[in-house]
């Protein structure tokens, strides 16, 4: 692949080339070597859940704990009722 320095910027150039051949080149070796990047991601999504915190709402006032308790479980009831994430 070229590198950022085989296309100098011209007077004429929309955009600077430098950095977008960066970024493709970046995406390049994603490409060339998965497994380093699963193995990162992995890592780093294994270390701990993901949690959804309660609304700010929830924190930010005084509540007595039936209170707290009730908004928590209604919270937790209505996460449970969201289709799970999908990145594609």
């Amino acid at each position: 692949p070229p590198g950022p320095n085989d296309y100098p910027p011209h007077p004429d150039d929309l955009l600077p080339a430098g950095r977008l051949v960066r970024r493709l080149r970046a995406l390049q070796h994603v490409y060339d070597h998965p497994a380093v990047y699963i193995a990162a991601m992995r890592r780093s999504l294994g270390t701990a859940p993901i949690r959804r915190p309660l609304p700010p709402s929830f924190r930010a006032r005084k509540l007595a704990s039936p209170e707290q308790e009730t908004l928590t479980a209604v919270h937790e009831e209505a996460i449970s009722l969201l289709p799970p994430p999908n990145s594609s």
